[in-house]
């Protein structure tokens, strides 16, 4: 296989570069308690952009990801209450979407409701900070992913579908061209995946 050090760097180094530019377009550094609704909305939007690009990379890089054999884990027969307790955990950036049910009637908003003002500005910076975790732990969340691929495989799930990405004529032209590069790399490194089709 290529070796593709030169690209994960190219690639890390143009997201690190478009995160840090949508920051400090929109102020996002000053931690801001609220942002005008298009802003949010143009935020948001681009961060689910670089969050989608960042994790086909990190697909990539699981891809290519040598893995030795799992050695066995020796069995236990007693119970250890801290192993049951809840324990609070930071969600951040995900690799694999969870499976939900229906969306709750209640949750829905009422057509023609506006809330006139400005937005809070919390969640834009919390992913945005998010973001900045994922890209600093990127080949961590890949060797995490490369063994969830190789139970994949070994159980003979279907080869991941990739579809074009959508909204790239928004992006500079350095990230739009990563980001079309990472979409047909993927492609080529699923090949070997046996298809069920």
């Amino acid at each position: 296989m290529i070796d593709l050090a030169a690209f994960y760097r190219e690639a890390v180094a143009a997201l690190i570069g478009a995160v840090e530019a949508l920051g400090q377009r929109e102020g996002l550094y000053r931690a801001p308690q609220t942002l005008l609704k298009s802003a949010r909305r143009r935020c948001l939007n681009q961060l689910r952009l670089f969050a989608l690009i960042l994790r086909r990379l990190i697909f990539l890089m699981a891809l290519s990801v040598e893995l030795a054999p799992v050695a066995p884990r020796e069995g236990r027969n007693y119970f250890d209450a801290e192993d049951t307790a809840s324990r609070p955990r930071w969600r951040g950036l995900r690799l694999v979407p969870s499976v939900s049910g229906a969306f709750p009637e209640l949750l829905r908003s009422l057509p023609g409701v506006f809330s006139p003002g400005p937005a809070d500005a919390a969640p834009v910076i919390e992913r945005w900070g998010q973001l900045f975790y994922a890209l600093h732990h990127r080949e961590r969340r890949a060797r995490r992913l490369a063994r969830t691929l190789q139970r994949w495989q070994a159980a003979g799930e279907g080869r991941p579908a990739v579809r074009p990405l959508e909204g790239v004529h928004r992006l500079t032209p350095r990230l739009g061209l990563i980001a079309g590069a990472v979409t047909a790399r993927l492609d080529m490194a699923l090949g070997v995946w046996p298809d069920t089709g």
